[in-house]
């Protein structure tokens, strides 16, 4: 059996992600035009704050002993809803906003009493935990930056 790991290698590892995104976000890979599915680099910035918020919104409420998160909808619904939200801003502010996301995201996540504490509850009624969501957002951020890379060139 793996032993799981430790909120502070699951931190670690998402600010890893976190930085390889904005090492791509910050470099000349970033101005050509790639798009991965329907989603172009912008756009997947833009639903990378939609899910950092909904997190760290879902964790804190937790915390405090409020509600849990439930997703509106599916991912694609809900990444198009992000993106009508930050139509018209840059990727410079975008970036911006990314990096207080994450700020407060790491913020909550180091709060979080119980890793295994439900903080969320998907379309299909799964329970997402903090240490899922810590992993799916790392593994998220990684999955999303390789497809990009491999489309940039």
């Amino acid at each position: 059996m793996t032993t799981p790991k430790t909120k502070d290698q699951l931190i670690a590892g998402l600010q890893s992600a976190f930085e390889r995104v904005l090492a791509y976000y910050e470099g000349p890979k970033a101005a050509s035009p790639v798009k991965v599915d329907q989603w172009d680099a912008r756009d997947t910035l833009a639903h990378f704050i939609f899910w950092h918020d909904s997190s760290t919104w879902a964790i804190v409420s937790a915390t405090i002993g409020g509600p849990i998160w439930r997703n509106p909808g599916n991912a694609d619904e809900t990444n198009a809803a992000a993106l009508v939200s930050h139509d018209g801003e840059s990727v410079s502010e975008l970036l911006q906003q990314l990096r207080w996301a994450q700020a407060r995201f790491v913020r909550a996540a180091w709060n979080a009493p119980d890793l295994e504490a439900v903080i969320a509850q998907r379309p299909t009624g799964e329970a997402v935990t903090v240490r899922a969501r810590l992993e799916l957002l790392t593994n998220h951020w990684s999955s999303h930056l390789q497809a990009l890379e491999a489309a940039s060139g």
